[in-house]
């Protein structure tokens, strides 16, 4: 099975995605890193960073959210 595009959803590089993540708040980039890049579960995120796991969830939710934003143009600077 593979996945293509949706036609008017962006692709974006490297660059763009670094750019995007640097938009974001440190601790939702933070969390966001641990689960996507070092693969982290939430349970090993929440006592990475001393926090609930309710709250690494609540920030995981932000971030994409933000992101998503930031992506569209949609997030004043």
């Amino acid at each position: 099975m593979s996945f293509e595009p949706i036609p008017d959803e962006p692709v974006f590089g490297p660059e763009e995605v670094q750019r995007i993540l640097r938009e974001l708040p440190p601790l939702s980039r933070r969390v966001l890193e641990l689960r996507c890049s070092e693969k982290l579960t939430y349970d090993e995120i929440a006592q990475e960073l001393a926090l609930p796991v309710g709250s690494v969830r609540k920030y995981m939710r932000g971030a994409l959210f933000t992101a998503s934003l930031i992506a569209r143009g949609m997030v004043d600077k």
